[in-house]
């Protein structure tokens, strides 16, 4: 009897240790994928924001684009490269040999760092933003994206273009004017839109938007190169009119030399006599 007594305890007790298991709540699932997140992010920064800035639109806080939002903007700008295969926190100066130990470092110490407002997982929208488009199709870093080819489910397509559409009417209000009514429509017409199971229009639209990405970096790298040769050009005409000040100057002081040389000579001679 004591025997029986016992191990129907031990039973109980581990069903209630299983029970407890299973209410628990899941951690996994709060935690904000650091990957995905700097996916969402890149998207953002090359497509988005500076279609944003050439509109003149400004970003209130409550778009969840806004950078103050971003849960992890503050720690990712804090990371540098180091000596070229290295890494470097900007909160401590450790030092990691990967980028994967420099992102648990944060997680273990320096997650609560980031800003009061900072309350968006960027990862929660990246595929709203079609992150596994633009990361494996334009050669990235991001290594772990693999090419999605799963069958298309009309139904989630349709919950992410309502919730693309939602998104759009937080971060470009009509109401807020022409710049915001030109944002709204280039974002629902190019991202929301392309949330569809015709697989030739979801390209054609979201390859219209890396284009237009393209278009914006070559125009930076051309201001950049127009700056650079501006600069070169003002070097060169100071140098020039330097040299030029400086050759008058010697000039002078020759002819001056000159003179006097010469008014020497008269004189020597004037005494001789």
């Amino acid at each position: 009897m004591p025997s029986k007594a016992a191990g129907t305890g031990q039973i109980l007790i581990l069903l209630a240790l299983c029970a407890g298991l299973a209410a628990s709540p899941d951690n996994s699932a709060n935690i904000c994928d650091r990957e995905r997140s700097r996916a969402a992010r890149a998207v953002l920064r090359q497509h988005v924001l500076p279609m944003t800035a050439k509109a003149d639109h400004q970003l209130t806080e409550q778009c969840p684009f806004h950078p103050l939002r971003d849960t992890y903007g503050m720690q990712d700008a804090a990371r540098h490269k180091h000596r070229g295969i290295q890494w470097k926190c900007g909160f401590c100066g450790k030092i990691f040999r990967t980028e994967a130990f420099l992102d648990q470092h944060m997680d273990k110490n320096h997650k609560n760092e980031k800003h009061p407002s900072a309350d968006v997982c960027l990862a929660d929208l990246c595929e709203m933003l079609h992150c596994d488009h633009f990361v494996q199709g334009h050669g990235s870093n991001f290594k772990s994206f693999q090419q999605r080819t799963a069958p298309c489910r009309p139904k989630l397509k349709g919950q992410l273009k309502h919730h693309c559409q939602d998104i759009a009417d937080a971060c470009f209000p009509i109401a807020n004017g022409k710049e915001a009514a030109l944002m709204h429509e280039y974002f629902v017409e190019h991202f929301c839109e392309a949330h569809t199971c015709n697989r030739k229009e979801q390209l054609a639209r979201l390859e219209t938007v890396a284009q237009l990405g393209s278009e914006h970096r070559v125009w930076g790298y051309r201001i950049l190169v127009g700056l650079l040769m501006l600069f070169m050009v003002l070097l060169y005409a100071g140098i020039w009119a330097y040299m030029q000040y400086y050759m008058g100057q010697t000039r002078s002081d020759l002819r001056t030399v000159s003179k006097a040389s010469a008014w020497s000579k008269i004189m020597r001679k004037t005494k001789a006599y």
